[in-house]
């Protein structure tokens, strides 16, 4: 008994530990790396301009270790979290305008700030460029219904189900925009300027045309069609002493198709079967399942489960068929500048974006774990796409941003007079308190994601899904179609 028990416990915890806990602190230290090198951009390029650094601090929190060397206290802190470069004058000093403090950063030239200033994006887009550049040549490893533009399932009530969308139609192009891959058909409805949009799809080897008015998801804050990509039903693993295992089905197995008293169901998704099990409970049922590019049947009784709330279970894993993605470097950073400028264009101009579908940095770790739980080159290459966000979004004119400083240092090159401290207080301190704001605003709704719905706590799921499911458009829209 107590082996048996041991043997349980240590499985659930490092089923814990492999799938959670150390994902979370591999998605912290990989945040950690962006804000580092961004920080890293700083310390130079102030170290060459003449500025002084009074620290410069791996992590955040208390002071582990540290070493002064050429006046720069050199930090090793407990919260590995980024980091900070601690520049002269940036904090002020009581009694003395931060123009005239010694080597502070508003006392050097326009020049040696702006690029200053600068280098922290700079620093972010280099480090984007290189991992760009790795998986170029290793390739990024990526489900392959995420290369799909077929649709595998229909929400209920959904945009595509009132324009006349079915499954198994073929997306080719949204307004003008060319579907080539499923992130394409997220991408063209969210960031549409109009909120109607015609869809060219192809059905039974036809091209058909199709308008659809969308509208905003409440929840997400983006507006979607409420579909979801082809994902073929493939057995990973036969569970022992269940209805799979007695009818046969083996490991590669793909069930295409189930068949019922009153229907056949070709099966394009995994959330289509589940339905269509818990809708024949008790009852058999007759699988077409394709084996070693032959097609078989099975006769099957779909077993009862055990509470009301589940959906009932054959008893097999899901297996994910993975597909390698390739794209030059100079592709991916115009295809990540393009989001970004949709993204903010989205949400100031057109308003097709709202604040609740942004994440902060609760939710961009979560992505960040997801996608270091699904591969390691999903993983740096989101790494590099939030690192070339950072970048852009920091070089806004904005005070508080890099930015803001830039445009401050432009100001005083081109009249040759400083920017009052004042006028620079007072602004930076209004942009500071919306930023903060707004930054508690995404924060709250990245942690109410994270509570389940009534709905949702009812719904157990049949087999395992891909951890790394979630569809990303940008690194502030998150959207699960």
């Amino acid at each position: 008994m107590y082996p048996d028990f041991l043997l349980l416990a240590t499985s659930r915890i490092m089923e814990i530990l492999t799938y959670t806990v150390l994902p979370i602190i591999g998605a912290i230290v990989g945040l950690g790396v962006i804000v580092f090198v961004h920080e890293l951009g700083h310390l130079v390029t102030a170290i060459r301009g003449g500025i002084t650094v009074e620290a410069f601090s791996i992590g955040f929190g208390p002071i582990l270790w540290h070493k002064e060397k050429n006046g720069i206290d050199y930090r090793l802190s407990l919260i590995f979290f980024g980091g900070y470069c601690k520049l002269a004058g940036m904090e002020g000093k009581e009694g003395v305008p931060i123009h005239e403090i010694p080597g502070g950063f508003f006392t050097a030239r326009p020049g040696p700030r702006a690029l200053c200033a600068v280098a922290g994006a700079g620093m972010n887009l280099i480090f984007a460029l290189l991992v760009f550049t790795l998986l170029w040549g290793t390739g990024r490893v990526v489900d392959k219904s995420e290369l799909s533009t077929t649709i595998g399932y229909i929400e209920p009530g959904s945009v595509a189900a009132e324009s006349g969308l079915q499954v198994g139609d073929i997306l080719r192009k949204i307004d003008d925009k060319k579907i080539v891959e499923f992130q394409d058909i997220l991408q063209a409805v969210a960031f549409s300027d109009e909120d109607t949009i015609t869809i060219l799809f192809e059905r039974d080897g036809q091209e058909k045309t199709i308008t659809a008015v969308t509208r905003m998801d409440k929840e997400l804050g983006a507006r979607l069609l409420g579909i979801r990509p082809e994902q073929p039903v493939l057995v990973l693993k036969v569970l022992k002493n269940t209805e799979a295992e007695k009818i046969g089905l083996q490991k590669g197995d793909r069930i295409t198709a189930v068949i019922t008293d009153t229907a056949t169901s070709p099966i394009y998704f995994i959330g289509t079967f589940r339905e269509i099990l818990k809708e024949n409970t008790g009852r058999q049922i007759r699988l077409e399942i394709l084996r070693n590019n032959e097609t078989i049947y099975k006769n099957a009784v779909v077993p009862k489960p055990e509470k009301e709330s589940e959906f009932p279970a054959l008893g097999f894993e899901l297996d994910f068929e993975k597909g390698i993605k390739r794209v030059d470097p100079l592709t991916a950073s115009w295809e990540t500048l393009d989001m970004v400028y949709r993204t903010l264009r989205g949400l100031i101009v057109t308003k097709h974006v709202k604040a609740k579908g942004l994440v902060g940095p609760v939710g961009i770790i979560n992505i960040i774990r997801m996608y270091l739980v699904s591969h390691w080159t999903r993983f740096l290459y989101m790494l590099a796409f939030i690192s070339f966000n950072l970048a852009i979004v920091n070089l806004l004119p904005i005070p508080v941003f890099d930015g803001g400083h830039i445009l401050f240092s432009l100001a005083e090159a081109i009249t040759k007079k400083r920017v009052p401290e004042k006028v620079m207080t007072i602004v930076s301190n209004v942009f500071a308190a919306v930023i903060i704001a707004f930054f508690l605003y995404v924060t709250f709704n990245d942690i109410m994601r994270f509570i389940p719905k009534k709905s949702e706590q009812a719904a157990v799921k049949q087999e395992p899904i891909d951890t790394a499911d979630t569809e990303t458009i940008s690194d502030t829209v998150t959207v699960d179609e």
